[in-house]
């Protein structure tokens, strides 16, 4: 992860087209993070939690986040999805994990101000990012949650080209992973690389 943070190569990918960049994090991005996730709706989203839990239930959610987001030592890698200005629009992340040697990333987005969702702004970001990962870092499958109420997101995954699953094979063996009580029930979801480059020869034919 300190490679990932630390190495030279701060822009990961620009997408002039659409007018995205996707750089690393920085310093300076933590604190509008956590305002966005001030915004009560947002983090429920963010978290894929129930909506009927009280403010004070919700607040550990965010510091922990917060702190975890801010460790280099994390298992997982934070994208500042940004305009070409470099201004941060929304937070993508993802983490790679290799299950019957196939390469799985595991990936997630939050857009951040009201008035850049219902854009748009999160299916092209994905789709750089999914562009990214499958050029980039060889894997094999990228797969994503959302909550079952966040019908929004799960339309833009279907744009996406990816499918339906029972499970998320990158979560295979891992304990603790959510907190019974407080998650909403999930829509889980694929993407292969065999069908990711399909789609993009359908779509360049």
């Amino acid at each position: 992860m300190l490679d990932f943070y630390y190495g030279k190569k701060n822009v990961l990918s620009v997408d002039k087209e659409n007018g995205l960049e996707l750089r690393k994090l920085i310093h300076g991005d933590i604190e509008t993070i956590k305002k966005w996730l001030g915004e009560r709706e947002l983090a429920y989203i963010a978290f894929g939690l129930v909506k009927d839990i009280p403010e004070s239930d919700l607040r550990p959610f965010i510091d922990n986040y917060i702190k975890f987001m801010s460790n280099p030592f994390s298992p997982c890698f934070f994208v500042a999805v940004c305009d070409l200005d470099s201004h941060l629009i929304a937070l993508a992340k993802f983490d790679l994990r290799r299950v019957n040697g196939r390469l799985i990333a595991l990936v997630g987005i939050i857009i951040g101000e009201k008035q850049n969702r219902s854009r748009g702004i999160g299916t092209k970001a994905l789709r750089q990012l999914y562009r990214l990962l499958f050029d980039s870092y060889k894997v094999d499958m990228i797969e994503i949650e959302t909550a079952v109420y966040n019908l929004p997101a799960y339309r833009c995954f279907k744009r996406l080209g990816m499918k339906k699953c029972d499970k998320l094979m990158s979560l295979e063996g891992i304990d603790g992973y959510g907190k019974p009580g407080f998650d909403a029930p999930k829509i889980n979801m694929y993407l292969t690389r065999d069908d990711y480059y399909k789609s993009l020869s359908a779509n360049c034919g």
